[in-house]
């Protein structure tokens, strides 16, 4: 860990602020110090966790689109010409009025 610290704010609440002063007392450190183990245990035993997560829930999207194929709303379709025609008669009357 580097000594190069960066100031940080946060808010928690009445139960875990007595936790975290128990916890300081405890173990002779400063509040600040119980807040950098956590994190540092946090992110330790997040870091395996976190890829296999995104791909299980990469994998189930996949496999519900895959099995769900049909959804309501389907494509939308349309003619080009159509659209053209609509768009150029918009621009004659533009023109006209």
């Amino acid at each position: 860990m580097t000594t190069d610290m960066i100031r940080k704010q946060f808010y928690i609440n009445q139960e875990h602020q007595i936790i975290l002063q128990k916890l300081a007392k405890q173990r002779g450190l400063s509040e600040s110090e119980i807040v950098r183990q956590a994190i540092e245990r946090e992110s330790t035993i997040q870091e395996a966790d976190v890829t296999e997560d995104k791909n299980t829930a990469f994998d189930m999207l996949i496999q519900d689109a895959l099995s769900n194929p049909k959804r309501p709303g389907g494509a939308y379709k349309f003619n080009r010409e159509e659209i053209y025609q609509e768009r150029q008669a918009r621009w004659i009357r533009e023109d006209q009025e």
